[in-house]
């Protein structure tokens, strides 16, 4: 069953409250923080993640195993993360890693076997695994040699090279493994590491986002016990919910749709969905907030369709300028494959626009269909076309919907309430391991 959106109660088997921890305990919490690329575009929940538990007085450094992105700088400049301290990927970095194979023997014969014995029947990530044992292993030593109280790692695929370190060389840090969408998927659409499975396993908390994800752990053998199910959370004060001023600004039959421009996340379906809708209402406008490969192909099909005069390609933007459109439009839809509860759809939730979303893994537990939004099941053309058509027709008519949706987003899934519960965990981790 998923939250309800009116009375604010959910189901909390899942999200065992920690013992409180000690608060006689000196100096903040110091977290080591491991991902893949720190920060990306297309990832602001980490960013969200990180600027909260800092918040919360917690010291972050984040490791990241892949080079800094080209806009390293203004994107930390634009989420409000200039303090945080970052390593990733540098030729330095690499050689140093390569190098410790000889002064540091025993953490290279681990990290070896590791991968041959886990990944083995993967070639892929065989391969991708040997790329980055070296930045892998310059990342442990710096988390080895500093004061660390916990290592978190942040995506449960390539980051368990840090984590199989770790748990190995220095078990006195607390372990932590979030494991949530493409890490734990075995499509064509996920990045599963068969070797962050005994990682987990090993792991003092194992966190993930989603009810609909404890049946896939248990298949993987990871101890109920161990697993934590925290709504990831987003910054409310980005996005104000203004339900009578804020509509009175909306621009009429303008529909956003926010993601990357990949196969996915199905923009192709929201054109389609925007040309039937146009023959109803020849005023619908719509803006897409992202980019990627499809792009070209993307922009070819909304001049088939005939659509390219309504139909805005905006690229990748700034959080603020997300904020602003999901303030002004009508109407927000994502039509993907196969998102497990994305942040996009919460930070329009929260901003009083309304949803019309595909059902895909989890999204039930943000998204009551006819309460909190529209859920539409993933490939059918038809529904959102009617539920698209019926708010853009009724521009006052789903205030109560609105209004629902903005108390449950604020209930269930803020983020400095999810990242004090990540908080909490650690030191009761950390205080378990004292006695």
């Amino acid at each position: 069953m998923p939250p309800d959106a009116d009375t604010g109660t959910m189901e909390r088997q899942e999200r065992t409250p920690a013992p409180q921890p000690n608060r006689s305990r000196r100096g903040p919490l110091r977290v080591a923080y491991v991902s893949m690329q720190f920060p990306r575009p297309s990832e602001t929940f980490a960013g969200t993640d990180v600027r909260a538990l800092r918040e919360e007085g917690v010291q972050v450094e984040v490791f990241a195993l892949r080079p800094a992105h080209h806009d390293h700088d203004a994107l930390m400049r634009q989420r409000d993360l200039t303090d945080v301290p970052t390593l990733s990927l540098t030729p330095g970095g690499y050689l140093g890693g390569c190098l410790k194979l000889f002064t540091r023997p025993r953490w290279w014969a681990a990290l070896l076997w590791w991968i041959v014995r886990w990944q083995a029947h993967r070639p892929k990530v065989l391969v991708r695994c040997l790329a980055l044992a070296p930045m892998a292993v310059t990342i442990f030593e710096r988390i080895n040699a500093g004061r660390f109280d916990v290592v978190h790692l942040f995506w449960g695929h390539y980051p368990a090279l840090v984590g199989h370190l770790t748990q190995r060389f220095a078990p006195h840090l607390v372990s932590s493994v979030f494991l949530g969408a493409y890490d734990i998927q075995e499509d064509q659409y996920g990045s599963f590491v068969p070797g962050s499975v005994p990682v987990a396993k090993r792991a003092d908390t194992v966190w993930t986002h989603s009810r609909s994800n404890l049946e896939r752990f248990r298949a993987l053998g990871i101890p109920e016990g161990q697993v934590r199910c925290v709504y990831r959370g987003v910054d409310l004060r980005r996005y104000p919910f203004l339900p009578e001023t804020g509509a009175a600004e909306r621009e009429y039959a303008r529909v956003v749709s926010i993601g990357s421009l990949i196969e996915r996340k199905a923009m192709d379906h929201v054109l389609r969905v925007i040309a039937a809708v146009r023959e109803r209402l020849p005023e619908v406008r719509l803006q897409i907030l992202g980019d990627g490969p499809e792009r070209a192909s993307l922009e070819a099909l909304a001049r088939s369709l005939d659509v390219d005069d309504v139909v805005t390609f905006a690229g990748h933007v700034p959080a603020e300028a997300i904020a602003e459109a999901l303030q002004r439009a009508s109407a927000f839809v994502l039509l993907s494959k196969s998102d497990r509860i994305p942040n996009v759809v919460k930070e329009a939730m929260a901003s009083g626009c309304p949803c019309v979303v595909s059902n895909t893994q989890g999204m039930d537990e943000l998204v009551m269909h006819g309460r909190t939004g529209y859920l539409v099941d993933i490939g059918d053309l038809e529904a959102p076309v009617e539920h698209l058509s019926a708010v853009l027709l009724s521009p006052g008519g789903h205030a109560e919907m609105v209004a629902a949706a903005r108390r449950h987003v604020e209930r269930h899934f803020s983020a400095q309430a999810s990242m004090l519960e990540y908080r909490q965990a650690w030191l009761a981790a950390l205080e378990a391991r004292a006695s």
